[in-house]
């Protein structure tokens, strides 16, 4: 029995309404960067001068690096509260060292992030601590290094301004930096063995039935997210012309979003370096209108929560 011309017209009307749907979430963080583009210039005029645009880019880089580390952390299945707390005594560590050979400057506070992170990720895997406790305690640790080494008193130094003041033509270093960077990331995990695994290791099971040691890879991730976190740090330093204990307080509640922005599921085992870079772009967008358009500091917490969440659940549908 044939079905009725009006019922198949129905039909073929949801599918293409459901197509539909599935484009718009699928192309949704790229909508809401271009539509966020569009808005900004329409509310401020001053957004697409070619000296802004470069100055987002510039602004986003600290944020930037925080992301690049907590999105491994995050495809793993952990998170990483520790990274502002690490960018504060790679600061810190900076500013007291300046006067020493920079190259051997800039080791040390790698090398200190690096180790924090790892002792990070072996109180996570080796002594089974939840990552939210472990990381929560080792914020806790690292902030109060911070703090005692000059008891809160922050320590200026012009020495690495030069970080922030060079430009590779028009475009500031600063930029250049963490996007090569998360590029390289992205290259990293999408090309080789070890990009491969991470997408797996959220699931310790089926992972170590494949031959993987999840151990030592979730404790390079963190280590790694430790060492971008100093990174991050030395970058603010050369922006901001001080080391300060108390920097970074709330950039890994930013980093998170940022990462959660680029459609990386907070569960493990999906998302991309890519989208994090946008994430991180969105944010660096969002906080250069409002402060274009003088908005207060209280309002714009509120404004970046709920672009948070919106996106966020374009992410889950987009899943369902």
């Amino acid at each position: 029995m044939k079905e009725a011309p009006i019922k198949i017209a129905e039909r073929e009307k949801l599918v293409s309404l459901r197509g539909f749907k599935e484009l718009v979430l699928r192309l949704s963080l790229g909508l809401i960067l271009g539509g966020l583009v569009i808005i900004a210039s329409f509310l401020s005029p001053a957004f697409l001068n070619t000296k802004n645009v470069l100055n987002i880019l510039s602004q986003s880089s600290i944020l930037g690096c925080l992301a690049i580390g907590q999105t491994l952390v995050i495809l793993s299945a952990g998170i990483d509260l520790s990274v502002g707390s690490t960018l504060a005594l790679s600061s810190m560590i900076c500013a007291l060292l300046a006067d020493y050979n920079i190259v051997l400057v800039f080791l040390i506070a790698l090398g200190v992030g690096s180790g924090f992170g790892a002792v990070s990720g072996v109180f996570v895997q080796k002594l089974r601590i939840p990552p939210f406790i472990a990381t929560l305690g080792m914020m806790s640790v690292i902030r109060g290094i911070a703090l005692v080494l000059t008891w809160g008193a922050p320590i200026e130094t012009r020495r690495y301004v030069f970080i922030a003041e060079k430009n590779i033509g028009v475009v500031p270093l600063l930029g250049i930096i963490w996007i090569s960077i998360g590029l390289v990331m992205h290259f990293v995990l999408i090309q080789t063995r070890v990009g491969h695994h991470l997408f797996t290791i959220y699931d310790e099971e089926k992972s170590s039935t494949s031959g993987v040691d999840v151990t030592k890879l979730k404790i390079g991730v963190y280590a790694l997210s430790g060492f971008f976190a100093s990174l991050g740090g030395i970058l603010y330093i050369s922006r901001l012309f001080h080391g300060y204990s108390m920097a970074g307080i709330g950039k890994e509640l930013d980093s998170i979003a940022a990462v959660l922005i680029g459609g990386t599921s907070l569960f493990g085992g999906k998302g991309s370096m890519i989208g994090t870079i946008i994430g991180v772009i969105v944010l660096g967008i969002l906080e250069n209108l409002m402060n274009l358009l003088n908005v207060s500091m209280y309002l714009q917490s509120t404004v970046r929560g709920l672009v948070v969440l919106l996106v966020v659940y374009l992410n889950i549908q987009k899943t369902t």
